[in-house]
């Protein structure tokens, strides 16, 4: 019982942090790794709790003024395609590489944390031609990365989309919740069709992703986010020990 209490407060945490900041599954994976379900499982009802605090994050955006838009879609679909591929990758993956694999992804995420980019002001978006082939191109190699391990992607996509289109933070968090959310759908299906899914903890872990989405999505811009990834930075290097040593 003390296991999925802590599953439900987790949840809550990596919601709110996977919507402002992003790399909230690097707690909520080795969690659900620990209350002994094998890794691949841990892998796919985590996304349960990915789909749910998307949709309710996308609420809490829209209650701000941020609209879902064509681009949104557009890169949606191109990383459900990807997603696909890297669901499929993940269903065969021995739980010790993937124990590995995501102790070396915590270091990452460290190290990314560290010297994070500074986003820029731009709201509005550049449709051009040039600009919307690379998206899509982009997006489709994140999609694989986000269907095979979904750690650390909101990260990846918050610079794609900095580096890119020169977006400000809040409205590239609009456009995260709908991406994630979009390909998510693809990924859950792979790991319900193989049967490597935990209803229980994916349920468990999705109520409380689902309060801190909705949360980080209504009032993410009054919240200073180094104050997050500084509070984060801590948990993660004792969880990418403990991933490694396991």
């Amino acid at each position: 019982m003390l296991i999925f209490i802590l599953v439900f407060i987790t949840g809550i945490g990596a919601g709110f942090i996977n919507v402002i900041a992003g790399g909230g599954s690097m707690l909520t994976l080795p969690l659900l790794i620990s209350s002994g379900i094998d890794s691949t499982v841990a892998n796919g009802s985590n996304r349960i709790a990915i789909l749910a605090q998307n949709i309710f994050a996308i609420k809490g955006f829209k209650s701000k003024g941020y609209k879902i838009e064509s681009f949104h879609i557009l890169l949606g679909l191109s990383a459900t395609i990807g997603a696909l591929i890297g669901s499929n990758l993940a269903i065969d993956l021995n739980d010790e590489i993937f124990n590995k694999i995501l102790a070396v992804l915590l270091v990452i995420f460290i190290l990314y944390t560290l010297i994070s980019p500074k986003y820029n002001n731009q709201k509005d978006l550049d449709l051009s031609k040039k600009k919307l082939v690379i998206n899509t191109i982009v997006f489709f190699f994140i999609g694989i990365y986000g269907g095979f391990i979904q750690a650390g992607v909101g990260l990846i996509i918050m610079g794609s989309l900095s580096a890119i289109n020169q977006l400000n933070i809040h409205k590239i968090n609009s456009i995260k919740v709908v991406i994630v959310a979009l390909y998510t759908l693809s990924a859950l299906a792979t790991f319900i069709y193989f049967g490597q899914i935990s209803w229980l903890h994916g349920c468990i872990l999705a109520a409380g992703n689902s309060i801190g989405g909705w949360v980080a999505g209504k009032y993410s811009s009054n919240i200073p986010e180094p104050i997050v990834k500084k509070a984060v930075l801590v948990i993660t290097i004792g969880l990418a020990v403990k991933m490694w040593l396991n």
